[in-house]
Protein backbone atom coordinates (compact mmCIF):
# COMPACT_ATOMS: atom_id res chain seq x y z
CA UNK A 1 0.00 0.00 0.00
CA UNK A 2 2.81 2.39 0.92
CA UNK A 3 4.61 1.64 -2.34
CA UNK A 4 1.45 2.32 -4.35
CA UNK A 5 1.00 5.69 -2.63
CA UNK A 6 4.57 6.62 -3.43
CA UNK A 7 3.96 5.67 -7.06
CA UNK A 8 0.84 7.84 -7.29
CA UNK A 9 2.67 10.73 -5.61
CA UNK A 10 5.49 10.39 -8.12
CA UNK A 11 2.99 10.37 -11.00
CA UNK A 12 1.30 13.50 -9.67
CA UNK A 13 4.64 15.28 -9.21
CA UNK A 14 5.74 14.30 -12.73
CA UNK A 15 2.51 15.57 -14.25
CA UNK A 16 2.76 18.80 -12.30
CA UNK A 17 6.36 19.30 -13.46
CA UNK A 18 5.41 18.59 -17.07
CA UNK A 19 2.50 21.03 -16.81
CA UNK A 20 4.87 23.68 -15.46
CA UNK A 21 7.29 23.11 -18.35
CA UNK A 22 4.51 23.39 -20.90
CA UNK A 23 3.27 26.58 -19.27
CA UNK A 24 6.76 28.10 -19.35
CA UNK A 25 7.10 27.19 -23.02
CA UNK A 26 3.69 28.67 -23.79
CA UNK A 27 4.55 31.91 -22.01
CA UNK A 28 7.94 32.08 -23.72
CA UNK A 29 6.38 31.65 -27.14
CA UNK A 30 3.73 34.24 -26.34
CA UNK A 31 6.39 36.66 -25.11
CA UNK A 32 8.45 36.18 -28.27
CA UNK A 33 5.40 36.81 -30.43
CA UNK A 34 4.53 39.89 -28.41
CA UNK A 35 8.07 41.22 -28.59
CA UNK A 36 8.28 40.67 -32.35
CA UNK A 37 10.57 43.42 -33.72
CA UNK A 38 8.27 43.93 -36.68
CA UNK A 39 5.55 45.06 -34.26
CA UNK A 40 7.33 46.77 -31.40
CA UNK A 41 10.19 48.68 -32.97
CA UNK A 42 10.14 51.73 -35.20
CA UNK A 43 11.07 51.46 -38.86
CA UNK A 44 14.23 53.50 -38.27
CA UNK A 45 15.44 51.34 -35.38
CA UNK A 46 14.59 48.19 -37.30
CA UNK A 47 16.87 49.29 -40.16
CA UNK A 48 19.66 50.26 -37.75
CA UNK A 49 19.48 46.89 -36.01
CA UNK A 50 18.88 44.52 -38.94
CA UNK A 51 20.05 46.62 -41.94
CA UNK A 52 16.82 45.93 -43.81
CA UNK A 53 13.48 47.72 -43.81
CA UNK A 54 10.45 45.86 -42.54
CA UNK A 55 9.08 45.52 -46.06
CA UNK A 56 12.42 44.14 -47.30
CA UNK A 57 12.48 41.71 -44.37
CA UNK A 58 8.99 40.41 -45.13
CA UNK A 59 9.91 40.05 -48.80
CA UNK A 60 13.10 38.21 -47.85
CA UNK A 61 11.24 35.73 -45.65
CA UNK A 62 8.72 34.96 -48.39
CA UNK A 63 11.49 34.47 -50.97
CA UNK A 64 13.47 32.17 -48.67
CA UNK A 65 10.39 30.11 -47.91
CA UNK A 66 9.51 29.74 -51.59
CA UNK A 67 13.01 29.18 -52.99
CA UNK A 68 15.01 27.38 -50.30
CA UNK A 69 14.68 24.63 -47.70
CA UNK A 70 14.33 27.05 -44.76
CA UNK A 71 11.12 26.37 -42.84
CA UNK A 72 9.37 26.99 -39.53
CA UNK A 73 10.29 24.56 -36.78
CA UNK A 74 8.03 23.34 -34.01
CA UNK A 75 8.97 26.16 -31.63
CA UNK A 76 10.59 28.83 -33.81
CA UNK A 77 9.22 30.56 -36.86
CA UNK A 78 11.16 31.14 -40.05
CA UNK A 79 10.98 34.87 -39.34
CA UNK A 80 12.78 34.51 -36.00
CA UNK A 81 15.49 32.40 -37.56
CA UNK A 82 16.07 35.06 -40.21
CA UNK A 83 16.08 37.86 -37.62
CA UNK A 84 18.65 36.02 -35.54
CA UNK A 85 20.91 35.59 -38.55
CA UNK A 86 20.42 39.21 -39.65
CA UNK A 87 21.44 40.43 -36.21
CA UNK A 88 24.63 38.38 -36.45
CA UNK A 89 25.40 39.52 -40.00
CA UNK A 90 24.65 43.16 -39.21
CA UNK A 91 26.50 43.50 -35.92
CA UNK A 92 29.21 40.87 -36.06
CA UNK A 93 28.49 39.86 -32.47
CA UNK A 94 29.53 36.46 -31.23
CA UNK A 95 26.74 33.93 -31.17
CA UNK A 96 26.32 34.04 -27.40
CA UNK A 97 25.64 37.79 -27.57
CA UNK A 98 23.16 37.26 -30.36
CA UNK A 99 21.52 34.49 -28.35
CA UNK A 100 21.10 36.72 -25.34
CA UNK A 101 19.67 39.51 -27.47
CA UNK A 102 17.02 37.17 -28.87
CA UNK A 103 16.30 35.07 -25.75
CA UNK A 104 17.73 31.98 -27.43
CA UNK A 105 20.61 29.77 -26.38
CA UNK A 106 23.97 29.91 -28.15
CA UNK A 107 23.39 26.42 -29.50
CA UNK A 108 20.02 27.43 -30.95
CA UNK A 109 21.40 30.63 -32.50
CA UNK A 110 24.30 28.72 -34.04
CA UNK A 111 21.83 26.30 -35.58
CA UNK A 112 19.59 29.09 -36.94
CA UNK A 113 22.53 31.03 -38.42
CA UNK A 114 23.67 27.85 -40.15
CA UNK A 115 20.21 27.15 -41.54
CA UNK A 116 19.70 30.71 -42.80
CA UNK A 117 23.20 30.88 -44.27
CA UNK A 118 22.60 27.66 -46.19
CA UNK A 119 19.29 29.09 -47.41
CA UNK A 120 21.05 32.19 -48.76
CA UNK A 121 23.45 29.92 -50.64
CA UNK A 122 20.68 27.87 -52.23
CA UNK A 123 21.14 28.01 -56.03
CA UNK A 124 17.68 29.52 -56.47
CA UNK A 125 18.51 32.41 -54.15
CA UNK A 126 21.99 33.04 -55.58
CA UNK A 127 20.68 33.07 -59.16
CA UNK A 128 17.89 35.44 -58.18
CA UNK A 129 20.02 38.12 -56.52
CA UNK A 130 23.56 37.75 -57.91
CA UNK A 131 23.30 38.01 -61.68
CA UNK A 132 25.44 38.43 -64.75
CA UNK A 133 23.74 39.49 -68.02
CA UNK A 134 23.03 36.27 -69.90
CA UNK A 135 21.89 37.68 -73.25
CA UNK A 136 23.87 39.45 -75.96
CA UNK A 137 21.46 42.39 -75.88
CA UNK A 138 21.92 42.90 -72.13
CA UNK A 139 25.70 42.71 -72.41
CA UNK A 140 25.70 45.14 -75.32
CA UNK A 141 23.61 47.59 -73.32
CA UNK A 142 26.11 47.46 -70.45
CA UNK A 143 29.00 47.98 -72.87
CA UNK A 144 27.33 51.05 -74.35
CA UNK A 145 26.52 52.47 -70.92
CA UNK A 146 30.12 52.04 -69.76
CA UNK A 147 31.49 53.67 -72.92
CA UNK A 148 29.13 56.64 -72.56
CA UNK A 149 30.26 57.16 -68.97
CA UNK A 150 34.01 56.51 -69.20
CA UNK A 151 34.96 56.39 -72.88
CA UNK A 152 36.37 52.84 -72.68
CA UNK A 153 35.03 50.50 -75.40
CA UNK A 154 34.31 46.79 -75.03
CA UNK A 155 33.89 46.80 -71.24
CA UNK A 156 30.93 44.93 -69.74
CA UNK A 157 31.84 45.12 -66.07
CA UNK A 158 34.81 45.93 -63.86
CA UNK A 159 36.41 43.34 -61.57
CA UNK A 160 38.20 44.01 -58.31
CA UNK A 161 39.16 41.97 -55.26
CA UNK A 162 39.16 42.48 -51.52
CA UNK A 163 40.46 40.52 -48.54
CA UNK A 164 37.92 39.25 -46.00
CA UNK A 165 39.69 38.28 -42.80
CA UNK A 166 39.04 34.81 -41.37
CA UNK A 167 40.34 32.87 -38.39
CA UNK A 168 43.46 30.78 -39.00
CA UNK A 169 42.49 27.45 -40.66
CA UNK A 170 44.01 24.14 -39.70
CA UNK A 171 47.66 23.62 -40.71
CA UNK A 172 46.79 21.43 -43.71
CA UNK A 173 44.62 24.21 -45.19
CA UNK A 174 46.41 27.29 -43.89
CA UNK A 175 48.80 28.20 -46.72
CA UNK A 176 46.31 29.15 -49.49
CA UNK A 177 44.52 31.57 -47.14
CA UNK A 178 47.55 33.54 -45.90
CA UNK A 179 47.51 36.84 -47.80
CA UNK A 180 50.17 39.45 -48.55
CA UNK A 181 48.79 41.63 -45.74
CA UNK A 182 50.03 39.00 -43.29
CA UNK A 183 46.74 37.57 -42.08
CA UNK A 184 44.41 34.79 -43.14
CA UNK A 185 41.63 35.80 -45.49
CA UNK A 186 39.40 34.97 -48.42
CA UNK A 187 40.14 36.93 -51.59
CA UNK A 188 36.70 37.91 -52.87
CA UNK A 189 36.25 39.27 -56.38
CA UNK A 190 33.32 41.44 -57.35
CA UNK A 191 32.03 42.57 -60.73
CA UNK A 192 30.38 45.94 -61.14
CA UNK A 193 29.12 48.00 -64.05
CA UNK A 194 30.89 51.14 -62.81
CA UNK A 195 34.49 52.25 -62.47
CA UNK A 196 36.98 50.77 -59.99
CA UNK A 197 36.40 53.42 -57.34
CA UNK A 198 32.72 52.38 -57.25
CA UNK A 199 33.75 48.76 -56.71
CA UNK A 200 36.04 49.82 -53.86
CA UNK A 201 33.22 51.82 -52.30
CA UNK A 202 30.93 48.82 -52.67
CA UNK A 203 33.36 46.63 -50.73
CA UNK A 204 33.46 49.27 -48.01
CA UNK A 205 29.67 49.54 -47.85
CA UNK A 206 29.32 45.76 -47.82
CA UNK A 207 31.69 45.40 -44.87
CA UNK A 208 30.22 48.34 -42.99
CA UNK A 209 26.61 47.39 -43.45
CA UNK A 210 27.23 43.72 -42.60
CA UNK A 211 29.72 44.10 -39.79
CA UNK A 212 30.43 40.40 -39.40
CA UNK A 213 32.68 40.92 -42.45
CA UNK A 214 34.76 43.67 -40.82
CA UNK A 215 38.46 43.00 -40.46
CA UNK A 216 38.28 43.64 -36.71
CA UNK A 217 35.56 41.01 -36.24
CA UNK A 218 37.15 38.06 -38.08
CA UNK A 219 34.91 35.22 -39.19
CA UNK A 220 35.49 32.36 -36.74
CA UNK A 221 34.48 29.56 -39.08
CA UNK A 222 36.07 27.23 -41.57
CA UNK A 223 36.86 28.85 -44.94
CA UNK A 224 33.93 27.14 -46.66
CA UNK A 225 31.46 28.48 -44.09
CA UNK A 226 33.07 31.92 -44.30
CA UNK A 227 32.51 31.91 -48.05
CA UNK A 228 28.85 31.07 -47.48
CA UNK A 229 28.46 33.96 -45.03
CA UNK A 230 30.06 36.38 -47.52
CA UNK A 231 27.64 35.17 -50.19
CA UNK A 232 24.72 35.64 -47.78
CA UNK A 233 25.79 39.21 -47.06
CA UNK A 234 26.19 39.90 -50.78
CA UNK A 235 22.61 38.74 -51.38
CA UNK A 236 21.41 40.96 -48.53
CA UNK A 237 23.40 43.88 -49.93
CA UNK A 238 21.61 43.58 -53.26
CA UNK A 239 18.21 43.26 -51.58
CA UNK A 240 18.93 46.41 -49.56
CA UNK A 241 19.79 48.21 -52.81
CA UNK A 242 16.58 47.01 -54.44
CA UNK A 243 14.53 48.37 -51.52
CA UNK A 244 16.66 51.54 -51.28
CA UNK A 245 17.46 50.86 -47.64
CA UNK A 246 19.66 53.61 -46.21
CA UNK A 247 21.52 52.93 -42.98
CA UNK A 248 22.46 55.84 -40.71
CA UNK A 249 25.94 57.12 -41.56
CA UNK A 250 27.18 56.34 -38.05
CA UNK A 251 27.10 52.68 -39.10
CA UNK A 252 29.15 53.38 -42.19
CA UNK A 253 32.35 54.90 -40.77
CA UNK A 254 34.51 52.24 -39.13
CA UNK A 255 35.48 50.24 -42.14
CA UNK A 256 36.04 53.19 -44.42
CA UNK A 257 39.34 53.73 -42.60
CA UNK A 258 40.20 50.07 -43.18
CA UNK A 259 39.31 50.45 -46.85
CA UNK A 260 41.53 53.53 -47.17
CA UNK A 261 44.42 51.78 -45.40
CA UNK A 262 44.11 48.84 -47.77
CA UNK A 263 44.82 50.99 -50.81
CA UNK A 264 47.41 53.16 -49.11
CA UNK A 265 49.45 50.00 -48.53
CA UNK A 266 49.78 49.40 -52.26
CA UNK A 267 53.23 49.94 -53.76
CA UNK A 268 53.11 53.44 -55.38
CA UNK A 269 55.35 52.34 -58.25
CA UNK A 270 53.02 49.46 -59.07
CA UNK A 271 50.01 51.75 -58.93
CA UNK A 272 51.68 54.16 -61.33
CA UNK A 273 52.58 51.33 -63.72
CA UNK A 274 49.06 49.99 -63.56
CA UNK A 275 47.56 53.37 -64.39
CA UNK A 276 49.91 53.78 -67.35
CA UNK A 277 48.91 50.38 -68.71
CA UNK A 278 45.24 51.17 -68.18
CA UNK A 279 45.55 54.48 -70.03
CA UNK A 280 47.40 52.76 -72.91
CA UNK A 281 44.61 50.17 -73.24
CA UNK A 282 41.97 52.89 -73.15
CA UNK A 283 43.67 55.01 -75.79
Amino acid sequence: MFGRRRFFAWRLASKAEEADRNERRRKALKRRRYLSPTRNISDTHFVQRYRLSKSAFRYLCSVLEENSDLRNSQRVSLEYKVLSALLFYANGDYQRVVGIANNFSQEAISRYIGQVTEAFNHPNIVRKFIKFPNTREARQQLTENFYNLYGMPGVIRCVDGCQFKIVKPCREEEHPYYCRKHYHSLNVQMMYSKARVIVENTFGRLKNQWRCLCKDRVLHYKPQKCAQIITACSVLHNIALDFKVLVDQEHMTVNQDEQNIQYQEEDPSLLTLGRLLRDRVAS
